[in-house]
């Protein structure tokens, strides 16, 4: 049997032959709703494993960004020469909430500006009440919660 695979088959003739079409099918049966939840289980592992696996999203913006589109990325990372301002992040879907990790590896000042510009769902409250400079090989951590990505580290 290979390994994540399905189960392999059973001999249903054999047992329909030796223990009768009764027992075969409830074999049957039970053969396929193991290979249904192993089909179930991957899914869910694969699923867990794109949601965990952190993307990366390089960015080098010569204006304001507003409204940025992660593109299912978990990192945004600012690579570029360019001072700019930083205004939100588009939104997760209805019910869902996100973390990003926000970092500057270019040598621009990066300021991630307190609720302003973007689309009201999607603008940035910075813990501070007030904008947050990131420098070179500095970062923010934002939470997306009652419709505002809220700056939490």
């Amino acid at each position: 049997m290979a390994f994540n695979k399905t189960i392999e088959s059973p001999n249903f003739e054999k047992i329909a032959k030796e223990a009768g079409s009764f027992t075969s099918d409830a074999i049957n049966l039970l053969w396929i709703a193991l290979n249904d939840t192993r089909k179930s289980e991957r899914q869910d592992f694969r699923q867990a494993v794109d949601l965990l696996a952190p993307k990366v999203l390089s960015i080098a913006p010569a204006a304001s960004v507003d409204n940025l589109d992660l593109e299912g990325g978990s990192i945004v990372s600012f690579t570029g020469s360019t001072a700019v301002n930083f205004t939100g992040m588009r939104a997760p879907d209805t019910g869902k909430s996100r973390v990003v990790f926000v970092q500057v590896s270019g040598s621009a000042t990066i300021t991630a500006k307190h609720q302003v510009t973007s689309d009201a769902a999607n603008r940035l409250v910075n813990n501070t009440g007030l904008d947050v400079s990131l420098t070179t090989d500095k970062g923010a951590l934002y939470v997306y919660l009652a419709s505002r990505w809220r700056h939490i580290a």
